[in-house]
């Protein structure tokens, strides 16, 4: 391929991504308030992730089982987790929607000590939604690799390890997950706990 052929390929590439992110914009959500929040979220088995992304799980899981039944056990586990992990980034993007909005609302008649803990805890919201949707997105490439690679039986690496997914170089799902619930919580005080309780009730499995 010549360079001038190379470089029609990536501005075709640029051009198609840049119009990409442009319809993306055009068909947003207008602006997410606490009352559009908790009618998008979708269910998550939090518990149940937690348990697999256990070391004693995993453990137990590589003592009583070999071989292909191993494999086959495992990659049932990781279609369950990638399954929540899509749910849990969608649920980032709307809380991160949500605390973009609120940083841009307008506070009036409150003091200034109240609206600057206000902002505070929006901008939580915002960092800790964005490094749980890296952790998420990161993860994700990480089980679809394994599944490809690591959980064949004529593949000749070795079965992964699900507790590895707890963390992504300095990302850890334990770690994310309480700093995104917290951040929830501690925004959504600020509407009162009737609100509160329902953005938290909305991502959890009913019982």
């Amino acid at each position: 391929m010549s360079a001038y052929a190379f470089l029609l390929v990536v501005l075709a590439l640029l051009g198609a991504s840049a119009l990409y992110f442009f319809f993306g914009r055009l068909s947003s959500f207008p602006c997410r308030t606490i009352r559009d929040v908790p009618a998008f979220l979708q269910p998550v088995d939090s518990a149940s992730m937690m348990q697999l992304l256990n070391p004693e799980t995993e453990e137990y899981l590589h003592s009583a089982m070999t071989g292909l039944a191993l494999r086959l056990e495992q990659r049932r586990s990781l279609h369950f987790l990638r399954e929540h992990l899509i749910r849990m980034s969608h649920n980032a993007h709307i809380l991160l929607e949500w605390s973009n909005a609120e940083l841009k609302r307008e506070i009036v008649g409150q003091s200034d000590e109240y609206s600057e803990c206000y902002r505070d805890c929006a901008r939580q919201l915002h960092s800790a939604a964005i490094e749980f949707r890296l952790y998420a997105v990161l993860s994700l490439i990480k089980i679809k690799l394994w599944l490809v690679f690591r959980t064949q039986p004529w593949m000749p690496l070795e079965p992964p390890s699900l507790a590895d997914l707890g963390h992504v170089g300095s990302l850890r799902f334990f770690t994310l997950y309480s700093n995104l619930t917290r951040a929830v919580s501690n925004l959504g005080q600020h509407y009162g706990n009737e609100f509160c309780d329902e953005v938290l009730k909305a991502w959890a499995v009913a019982a």
